[in-house]
């Protein structure tokens, strides 16, 4: 059993709490994301995990073992650092048994991890190289290598790709997917990039100064966000927003919006799956920019066009809708036949609805 349990952490550092409350249960073998901007606290709780921070409140578990106040070195862990932590005058080979070394792992059980590790991951000729004579992505490969010869039940990575070039960091991203599927370990991943987290993860935990916002799936965080914050961080480019009221009328609900043309002065937004029944008044309007589409006629937010991005398989163009800022995702066609302005049908299915004082999802 590799499964954590993170109950009702609390961190400080002197009068600044750091981590608030953190809860979470991470289920044996998961991929899990600690996903969030600079200063969330998201490295810390891994590091909390790691036992490298103490806790001033709350509990840890690992495998239904208390590991709250156990040493680094007892909790049956393996984790991989932003900075590689080479040592540059040991090989390939040396950086990868040193810690079964120190441990006095029979030599022959050595050489069989580290050569299983580097079939693995794909460095079987480097392993007489130092540090200096690979790239960042062998450096990566290796220091990911020194915690899999651990053979561990769970595996903490801080944005270990964070010093890689984009096509670098994609390659490593397949690679991380693959060992993961291979290994079936539990495995927990911090980054501030929403692409690897979407990409990697069985479950992300978004987080912003110290809460976790959302716990769930990378689909649900995706289709359903549970507040503004999370509507706005998962997606790229981030969801549109638009300010709206809220009119039930009995047969049902309608959504009144800027710019809304085609004789109609709301969309029904009945169907939507509202938290408590629906009441009158002001609303913020979550829109995808790939959920919008151009039409001709018809109830649609009419824009009159400021911009289109070619990207190649796809465009992005941007609209001024009554004065708001709204951007699209279009085929490449589509967006060399964009013109001076636009229609822009609504997907009342794929809408979300905010709370704009509480910023929640309604």
């Amino acid at each position: 059993m590799s499964t954590i349990r993170i109950q009702n952490v609390n961190k400080f550092y002197g009068a600044l709490q750091v981590l608030k409350n953190v809860d979470l249960a991470i289920g044996s073998g998961e991929f899990t994301v600690l996903l969030g901007p600079s200063g969330c606290g998201k490295s810390t709780l891994l590091s909390a995990i790691a036992g490298l921070e103490e806790i001033q409140e709350g509990g840890i578990e690992l495998g239904g073992r208390d590991v709250t106040h156990v040493e680094p070195a007892k909790r049956d862990i393996a984790m991989v650092f932003q900075s590689y932590a080479l040592y540059p005058t040991m090989t390939v080979a040396g950086n990868m048994s040193f810690g079964l070394r120190v441990n006095r792992t029979p030599k022959a059980e050595i050489d069989q991890r580290v050569n299983w590790a580097a079939r693995l991951l794909q460095i079987e000729n480097l392993l007489d190289r130092k540090p200096s004579q690979l790239s960042g992505g062998q450096r990566q490969r290796v220091a990911i290598g020194r915690a899999l010869v651990r053979k561990t039940p769970v595996y903490l990575f801080d944005e270990p790709l964070s010093n890689l070039d984009a096509k670098l960091r994609t390659e490593m991203r397949v690679e991380i997917k693959r060992l993961h599927q291979t290994l079936g370990a539990t495995m927990i991943y911090v980054t501030h990039d929403q692409i690897e987290a979407m990409t990697l993860a069985t479950h992300i935990a978004l987080m912003r100064a110290g809460v976790v916002e959302q716990f769930g799936h990378p689909e649900d965080l995706y289709q359903r966000p549970a507040s503004l914050f999370v509507a706005g961080f998962i997606g790229s480019p981030s969801m549109n927003f638009l300010p709206g009221t809220l009119a039930p009328n009995g047969a049902g609900v309608g959504l009144e919006l800027p710019g809304l043309g085609g004789g109609q002065q709301a969309v029904d937004v009945g169907s939507y799956a509202f938290a408590a029944p629906a009441k009158a008044g002001e609303i913020t309007v979550g829109l995808r920019p790939e959920d919008i589409e151009l039409v001709n006629d018809g109830p649609a937010l009419e824009g009159k066009t400021l911009f289109v991005e070619p990207m190649g398989a796809d465009s992005l163009a941007w609209f001024d809708v009554a004065g708001h800022r709204v951007s699209v995702r279009l085929k490449a066609d589509d967006g060399k036949r964009v013109g001076e302005t636009a229609r822009l049908a609504v997907p009342t299915e794929k809408l979300s609805l905010f709370d704009p004082n509480t910023e929640n999802r309604v």
